[in-house]
């Protein structure tokens, strides 16, 4: 029950790439073996290890240990840093092939700290896992409410990645190394996949490909191109009220989801100047409108003064 309410990117994207599959999003949700968790990991430089045994699936990790990761993490995501100052007190006599990540963990925003102290030997409790995993996804989110990660939580739980995790065991229990990346992994996956399945007979929000946007012109559908980007929370916020509303829209819609890093040619062509716009077509292949002027909150009612 809720509480309240990427040379090395490239990497990425074949690891994306790798982790997609066909089937429903209820599929979503199921634990992978951790041994095709740890080959996508060091096939793409994410660890040096190549055996469950050398990895210590089911140890513990502290702060200072997870940064590595994390940092490495968020560069090959292209992830952008969101912390300019990133100095602590309690990093002295540390290690020092560490303390560089911590830093950069900082800088990226996923691993933070309370008072300028980092805390490198404290053990990471399986909420703060799902908060660095969510932030990697979608940014922060409000963390003033008792406890701090319950937006965290809500969301991972939205996600159908709740498994037998409830808000006071997530918090008091430390998180495995094998849990972690798990995560990440997971977590991946609903990025690359979530919103690319749609229900037969009702608008649809898609994932942008040539072919699938030629036929949808071809078949005389209603048709725009929503800018994403991966690192912007409000992107997902439009996509999750629109996906969650598409029901709401005339059945003939069809609306493509368009990741300005890998489509700038389409920015070009279209003259999108920002994530978040929308662009209208007729039926004809003719652009007819450019906008990031529908507001968050309010899209379903303005996108349908737009279609028919």
């Amino acid at each position: 029950m809720k509480i309240t309410y990427l040379k090395k990117s490239l990497l990425w994207i074949a690891l994306i790439g790798a982790w997609m599959f066909a089937g429903a999003w209820s599929t979503f949700a199921q634990t992978p073996s951790f041994d095709t968790v740890l080959d996508r990991m060091y096939e793409n430089w994410l660890t040096k290890y190549n055996t469950s045994s050398q990895f210590r699936p089911n140890d513990s990790i502290t702060r200072g240990e997870a940064a590595k990761f994390v940092a490495q993490y968020a560069k090959i995501r292209w992830l952008e840093k969101t912390n300019s100052w990133c100095t602590f007190s309690d990093l002295d006599g540390y290690d020092s092939t560490l303390t560089p990540h911590i830093k950069q963990s900082c800088f990226y925003g996923l691993l933070k700290w309370s008072k300028w102290v980092y805390r490198p030997n404290a053990w990471i409790t399986e909420a703060e896992a799902m908060t660095v995993v969510m932030r990697s996804l979608y940014g922060s989110f409000e963390e003033t409410w008792n406890p701090r990660w319950i937006a965290y939580y809500n969301r991972w739980e939205d996600l159908g990645l709740i498994t037998n995790e409830t808000l006071r065991w997530v918090g008091d229990v430390k998180v495995t190394r094998k849990k972690l990346w798990t995560w990440f992994y997971q977590a991946a996956k609903v990025e690359s996949e979530k919103f690319s399945s749609s229900v037969p007979g009702q608008a649809q929000w898609i994932k942008y490909t040539k072919s699938e946007f030629d036929t949808a012109i071809s078949e005389w559908k209603q048709v725009a191109m929503f800018f994403h980007a991966i690192r912007c929370s409000i992107c997902h916020g439009v996509r999750e009220e629109i996906t969650g509303n598409i029901a709401d829209l005339p059945s003939d819609v069809r609306i493509f989801e368009v990741d300005i890093d890998k489509n700038s040619d389409l920015m070009s062509e279209y003259w999108v100047q920002t994530q978040t716009s929308f662009v209208f077509f007729d039926k004809k292949w003719n652009d007819i409108e450019t906008t990031n002027s529908v507001h968050y909150g309010d899209i379903i009612d303005e996108l349908n003064k737009r279609f028919d």
